[in-house]
């Protein structure tokens, strides 16, 4: 739109004169301001990309089931959303790598022992629930990959929790004694620290007899005993 930016004036002699002035315009947009050659599907596949060597080493530690349990996750996030985009009559955007980063965060959220239909639940309910029900991509207000965990963790419970595989460094999380004794004399973990310290709970010893005083002094030193920690990994 052209804005009319003459000013008439008059001069001593009574002549008007017209004046144009230069007002440069002001465009209001909202962000990014600033511009470059990325877009969306560049991005989700640089993060792709990022995403590969967890699960290398995920795969490495873990056996060729947490490979399989991937593919399972990202198979279903990409159908799920081509399904609701059909349903939608929405542009199908599975290219843009966006599903299949979902996929891979919903597996890399289980431990390689779980079901197959785990992670491809938690995939399914993370596009269909944690996405499009907001609108699709950019309008979802939570991660639809940790949604899909949450989702995961209410519902089956024991399958999330229970039956972890031992790595091909034999412990449950890859650490080892020599790795642990170069960096650290101690180890902190949840559940046996919170049994140490319910056993020196004054209104849980007041309960137990003198035998199971000793019991209870027994199991708190072995809980405390750093190669049983180590040996809890």
């Amino acid at each position: 739109m052209k804005q009319d930016n003459s000013i008439n004036t008059s001069n001593k002699q009574g002549k008007t004169q017209t004046c144009e002035l230069t007002i440069p315009s002001l465009v209001v947009s909202s962000s990014p301001h600033l511009h470059g050659k990325k877009n969306v599907r560049s991005v989700m596949w640089d993060v792709v990309i990022a995403l590969s060597p967890a699960l290398v080493a995920g795969v490495f530690l873990f056996g060729l089931n947490a490979l399989v349990l991937t593919i399972y996750g990202i198979v279903a996030a990409v159908l799920t959303e081509v399904i609701i985009q059909k349903l939608r009559k929405k542009p199908v955007t599975i290219y843009d790598g966006s599903a299949i980063i979902t996929g891979m965060l919903v597996s890399f959220n289980v431990h390689a022992n779980v079901s197959w239909w785990i992670p491809v639940a938690g995939s399914v309910f993370a596009i269909a629930i944690g996405k499009h029900v907001f609108g699709g991509l950019g309008n979802n207000i939570l991660n639809p990959a940790l949604l899909g965990r949450a989702f995961l963790m209410a519902s089956w419970p024991t399958q999330m929790t229970s039956n972890w595989p031992i790595t091909s460094m034999l412990s449950m999380n890859g650490i080892t004694q020599s790795s642990i004794e170069i960096t650290s004399t101690q180890i902190t973990q949840a559940t046996p620290l919170s049994v140490a310290q319910t056993l020196r709970d004054p209104l849980f010893i007041e309960k137990l007899d003198e035998s199971g005083s000793q019991v209870a002094n027994e199991i708190f030193q072995t809980l405390t005993d750093f190669p049983t920690l180590i040996n809890m990994f």
